[in-house]
């Protein structure tokens, strides 16, 4: 029989009980003594769990010994000496069951969470990344309480002391017509606690779903949004119908702080009730403009300081509008100029420019009745491929004019390797290269796409009348691959390698600035829609790396905020 042992139970209440209670029960930063306790503690229990288990080891290990001798010399003695080795056992394995549960509910551990010591800058920094920047990072099912702010405020004392003391992180009021939101009441916490406001309001976007309970609490909430427009600093107002257009001129001379306004109508109907919307002729901060009216020219009078202007993205049907906008505004440094029907327009007087370094464009034929001398960064969108053989002309006078300052060249759903290489030829100076592909819904196109884009790369190279190799893009240093659309591409990497070998070869033999970075890029993070280099082709990727070349692969939300950067889209920004 072994010699009985007395249990050791592992007391939990026997160290600074009450102030492991507190702390376990809070968010509040231990201090150094406690952080000592805590350490000791912890491995006071490991201590005791070992010990519980070495014994538990060593009399499993002795257990079957004994019943197999007694097995063969059945002995009372022997017999009473394996139930009480089995009772030993079943009291450890009792003592260790409870030791755990004990353990994992108290939770020990997260005492010492750097967490709880995370310095409050820090902390404010990640609270910030919490609260959506754009309105494409809404929350798709609508906002509410369980959103940031509001639920990083009810983690505890410490976390709601941090976001109560950081104005900005209330800034954004969100209120959509189609989706959950904040009680009116919520809503007035929140201004209360913001100092300037970032106003997001989108109206109903099916007229066929019209609520008169929703409809009087989206005209209560504007209505209270505009009394605190002197504190607005950025608005979005979206989808406006004639129960709203009505309260826009209470903002007049009422919006000194507001830097960047979006506007987008519902209906014809709510702007033909609006005789002239110049309320925002005041706006002396105003210095971002977006404006949407994309299937009917906007009749509608739009007032706005124009001469402070230096952003601007304009969706419309027409080129009046347009023209307009952009002839009252002399001080721009961006433009998205994107006319969403292919008709006639009337064209008037070419505009000139002077300050504009980035522009977009839908139209080619916009280009004939625009003037840039300083322009850099030029965004070509090919939405109706079968006219622009036709307007070669237009943009090849546009592009011939301006190549000796424009530096980034970005073209978006191209279908056509051999036009993208003749439009490089004209712009020889050009350091930054972006082609994106987009096939929106036509799944037929996605080869086609994917092919021509990657064709393109054999226009890095040509031959001279004595059928010399030559580079088109000499002075080309970094090169960007995208793929927009969220449905899958087939990309042949080898092919971009091989034509990447190529170029540096003939880089080596020429006076051509090498190319320094190469970029992939899918909008998509789903694995279905994406494609990344295979092993064969990272290892010729890897080789041309210590050629000095810079191979980069990027995909999600990291993409998506590249090519919002690359092809002049606003932050807020109205899709099209």
């Amino acid at each position: 029989m072994t010699r009985p042992l007395e249990l050791r139970p592992f007391d939990h209440d026997s160290l600074f009980a009450a102030r492991v209670d507190a702390l376990l029960r809070s968010n509040e930063p231990p201090e150094e003594s406690d952080i000592q306790k805590t350490q000791k503690l912890i491995s006071d229990y490991r201590h005791h769990l070992d010990e519980l288990d070495d014994e538990l080891r060593g009399l499993n290990d002795r257990l079957p010994v004994l019943e197999d001798l007694h097995a063969e010399f059945p002995d009372g003695q022997l017999g009473h000496q394996i139930s009480g080795l089995k009772e030993r056992c079943a009291l450890l394995e009792a003592d260790r069951a409870t030791s755990i549960a004990r353990s994992s509910e108290l939770n020990y551990p997260a005492i010492l969470s750097p967490l709880r010591r995370m310095p409050p800058e820090i902390l404010r920094e990640i609270m910030r990344w919490t609260v959506p920047t754009a309105v494409t990072e809404v929350f798709p099912g609508g906002v509410g309480l369980r959103q940031s702010p509001w639920n990083i405020a009810c983690v505890s004392q410490r976390w709601r002391a941090v976001a109560l003391s950081m104005p900005s992180l209330w800034s954004l009021i969100l209120w959509n017509y189609n989706r959950y939101n904040l009680p009116i009441q919520a809503i007035k916490i929140q201004v209360q606690r913001a100092n300037m406001l970032r106003v997001n309001w989108h109206g109903n976007v099916h007229p066929s779903e019209f609520d008169e309970t929703k409809t009087s609490t989206a005209v209560q909430t504007l209505e209270y949004l505009i009394e605190h427009s002197p504190r607005w600093e950025e608005s979005m107002l979206q989808l406006l119908t004639a129960e709203m257009v009505h309260l826009l001129p209470a903002l007049r001379d009422r919006i000194p702080s507001l830097r960047m306004l979006v506007i987008t109508w519902a209906d014809g109907e709510s702007e033909e009730k609006t005789r002239s919307l110049d309320c925002f002729e005041t706006a002396s901060s105003l210095v971002r403009l977006v404006l949407h009216r994309r299937y009917h020219p906007l009749s509608t009078p739009f007032v706005f300081p124009g001469n402070q202007l230096t952003q601007y993205q304009g969706v419309s049907a027409d080129w009046a509008t347009q023209r307009a906008i952009l002839s009252a505004s002399p001080s721009l440094i961006q433009a998205s100029i994107h006319i969403s029907v292919a008709t006639p327009q009337h064209w008037g007087e070419p505009i000139r420019l002077g300050r504009l370094l980035r522009l977009s464009v839908s139209d080619i034929r916009v280009l004939s009745y625009l003037s840039a001398p300083v322009l850099e960064h030029i965004v070509i969108r090919f939405r109706h491929s079968s006219n622009w053989f036709e307007m070669g002309g237009t943009l090849d006078r546009f592009l011939t004019s301006h190549s000796s300052t424009i530096r980034t060249v970005v073209l978006e759903s191209i279908c056509d390797a051999k036009l993208a290489g003749e439009i490089l030829q004209r712009v020889p100076n050009v350091k930054n290269l972006v082609l994106i592909g987009s096939c929106n819904n036509h799944s037929h196109l996605r080869p086609t796409i994917s092919d021509e884009l990657v064709a393109l790369l054999s226009h890095f190279t040509g031959v001279d009348s004595e059928r010399r190799p030559t580079l088109i893009c000499p002075r080309l240093s970094r090169f960007v691959l995208v793929f927009k659309s969220g449905y899958p591409f087939s990309v042949d990497y080898q092919i971009i390698c091989q034509a990447l070998e190529t170029r540096l070869r003939l880089v080596a033999q020429t006076n051509a600035s090498p190319l320094q970075a190469v970029m992939v890029a899918f909008e998509s993070s789903s694995p279905r829609t994406v494609q990344q280099p295979n092993s064969k082709a990272l290892c010729r990727l890897k080789k041309l790396g210590s050629q000095g070349l810079k191979f980069l692969y990027v995909e999600g939300a990291s993409a998506r905020c590249r090519v919002e950067a690359w092809t002049c889209r606003p932050r807020w920004h109205v899709g099209n």
